[in-house]
């Protein structure tokens, strides 16, 4: 009710987001706590005390498309919290739908090509995702941009990843970094086994030093491929 609703917002530290999606009819929201949106042109506070299953592909409409970004949402339905999904992205502050302060920002998640969800892990605006591959055996020798956007919304200021650099010659490398050069990352091939490692990169653009905040690669010879796989990123 409205007094559980407050208390949670104050004595109760406010809203948490907690998500996991599991696939394309399997996922928990755990207790948000306090919801706070705006129904019939008032606005009211739900409490949200138990984890909710709910299934991605109904509230979808019954269908997932493919490749395509969803995000879920906390709305009024009749006077009970209920959830919905949508590919209207949040408004900049990442409370609500973008011009409809109806409905509460939750959580999202990007099907595949073959329109799977890819299964992921949320905590408030952190994402955790099952390996999603960005890039594969990539071999361009002039620094060149690794799409993200299948994976990674526009909304995202950092992304993790796992980088693995095959094995042809000792000495041969694949560089990551910045289109303009910055935050460079190097994995050199050994010549015995293919060399894997975990790192972080800034989508940020910052104009004053030149960064672009495009996640870019390049190697050092043609026989040197490089695999890059999005492990999650932050809001």
């Amino acid at each position: 009710d409205d007094v559980e609703a407050f208390r949670l917002l104050t004595y109760g530290g406010g809203m948490r987001r907690k998500v996991i999606g599991t696939d394309n009819t399997t996922m928990t929201i755990k207790p948000l706590g306090a919801v706070v949106l705006q129904t019939g042109g008032t606005w009211k506070a739900y409490a949200h005390t138990v984890s909710t299953a709910v299934n991605p592909t109904n509230l979808a409409g019954g269908a997932l498309a493919v490749s395509t970004r969803y995000w879920i949402y906390a709305y009024d339905n009749a006077g009970v919290l209920d959830f919905t999904a949508s590919a209207t992205a949040p408004d900049a502050g990442l409370r609500y739908m973008t011009g409809n302060t109806a409905y509460f920002y939750v959580s999202m998640f990007c099907t595949t090509t073959l329109g799977n969800l890819m299964p992921y892990a949320q905590t408030d605006n952190e994402y955790t995702l099952a390996a999603a591959n960005v890039l594969l055996n990539g071999n361009a020798m002039v620094t060149t941009a690794i799409p993200v956007t299948s994976c990674v919304p526009p909304q995202a200021t950092r992304l993790r990843y796992l980088a693995t650099v095959n094995t042809s010659a000792a000495g041969r490398y694949a560089s990551l970094s910045d289109s303009s050069g910055q935050e460079t990352v190097r994995l050199v091939d050994n010549g015995n086994i293919a060399w894997s490692m975990y790192g972080d990169f800034g989508l940020t653009p910052y104009a004053g030093i030149g960064y672009n905040g495009v996640f870019s690669y390049a190697v050092s010879d043609a026989a040197t491929a490089l695999t890059v796989d999005i492990t999650g990123f932050i809001m």
